[in-house]
């Protein structure tokens, strides 16, 4: 019960019933600790499910300020959206397919999900994304390096 005493409306008859509090540290600074996280998260799903090994280097890139609960509706949808047992890059959020440091605009953030969407769709192809959604290729590569995006190596 961590965030027990920033809670607004939690009764004192409740917070004095907790004496002792653990200190556990928020999930961007316990990344060392994620493949365990998603492992123990996705036994929880169930369904066998597990995570492709190009899926942890965009978590690990992600701030998490809801931490596991945020990681854990990620991983749920993600693993409702699968269609194999296996949740690969395409099956997250295209928020989590981009390395920014900053806090993107709303105009930003769509601009980055459509790129990355269409990407996507067209299985990493920078001209076919390009085409559909009227841009140039080099525009492509100039979006994906100033939102930092990054797509597995083509098998």
């Amino acid at each position: 019960v961590g965030t027990l005493d920033r809670a607004p409306g939690v009764p004192d008859a409740l917070r004095s019933s907790f004496a002792e509090a653990a200190a556990v540290p928020a999930l961007r600074h316990r990344l060392a600790d994620l493949p365990a996280l998603v492992d123990c998260l996705l036994r929880r799903i169930g369904a066998g499910v597990e995570c492709s090994p190009d899926v942890l280097p965009p978590l690990r890139r992600h701030d998490w300020p809801d931490n596991i609960r945020q990681l854990e509706s990620v991983l749920r949808k993600a693993a409702a959206g699968r269609r194999t047992h296996r949740i690969e890059l395409g099956d997250l959020p295209p928020a989590l397919h981009s390395a920014g440091s900053r806090s993107l605009s709303a105009w930003e953030s769509a601009e980055r999900d459509t790129l990355v969407q269409a990407l996507l769709e067209t299985d990493g192809n920078k001209l076919l994304a390009a085409q559909r959604l009227g841009i140039s290729r080099t525009t492509i590569y100039r979006k994906m390096r100033a939102y930092g995006i990054t797509l597995p190596a083509r098998r």
